[in-house]
């Protein structure tokens, strides 16, 4: 099956990462993907960091985030990819997440 083109610098980040399972810690990006997330989280305003938040780690939807905020859907639909993008640059940034994927 042929792979769909990444409609974003996060998607083609997720598609070039192994597709192994990891164990918590045990992945030698561990560390700077903390490293890289912690620094971009403390760029967001609060609203912002909570979008990202409930995005990425609790893995909701537009409408259960525009939910928990207060915000429209589309406002969250306007703002999330930008975000992502975003997280995608801090990432790619790091110059060993990047030695790691050119690795791979």
């Amino acid at each position: 099956m042929k792979r769909a083109k990444p409609a974003t610098e996060t998607e083609a980040l997720m598609m070039a990462a192994p597709g192994e399972p990891i164990e918590d810690g045990d992945h030698p990006l561990t560390d700077a993907i903390e490293v890289s997330m912690a620094a971009f989280l403390a760029t967001l305003s609060d609203l912002e960091r909570d979008i990202v938040v409930m995005s990425v780690v609790g893995k909701l939807s537009i409408r259960e985030i525009s939910a928990a905020t207060g915000l429209s859907k589309s406002d969250v639909h306007r703002r999330l990819p930008g975000l992502m993008d975003r997280l995608a640059e801090a990432f790619q940034s790091n110059p060993e997440i990047m030695e790691y994927l050119n690795e791979v």
